[in-house]
């Protein structure tokens, strides 16, 4: 079982893994959103990925945009099932979750540097 942070934590790792080697920078964020909600950034240029925690509506989206100016040219949202309580996410839930984000970044990082 993990708690929010570790399920947090495993997908921005999942995000830095690939990010960094294709010249990502994380961009620093402050603190925590409403409601407990976090936010990840990484910057190439004007490209931005951007990882958020819903924490009210409880759940995890990905926007890759061309600019942070211009709408998401990919993006992706994750849900807890509905077997979550609010206390702990299943193993299965978290591994389906980055398996899900896994084949959204493979759509991003396919795409050439500047391109629209």
């Amino acid at each position: 079982m993990a708690s929010l942070d570790e399920l947090f934590t495993d997908l921005t790792n999942a995000v830095k893994e690939g990010a960094a080697s294709r010249g990502f920078v994380e961009a620093p964020e402050p603190g925590r959103g409403a409601f407990g909600g976090r936010v990840a950034r990484w910057r190439r240029g004007s490209e931005e990925l951007v990882l958020l925690w819903d924490a009210r509506e409880q759940w995890i989206n990905l926007e890759f945009r061309p600019s942070p100016d211009q709408p998401a040219a990919i993006e992706w949202t994750g849900t807890l099932s509905d077997r979550y309580t609010g206390q702990n996410i299943s193993d299965s839930d978290m591994h389906q979750l980055r398996q899900a984000l896994t084949k959204a970044l493979a759509s991003v990082w396919s795409r050439r540097p500047g391109r629209p």
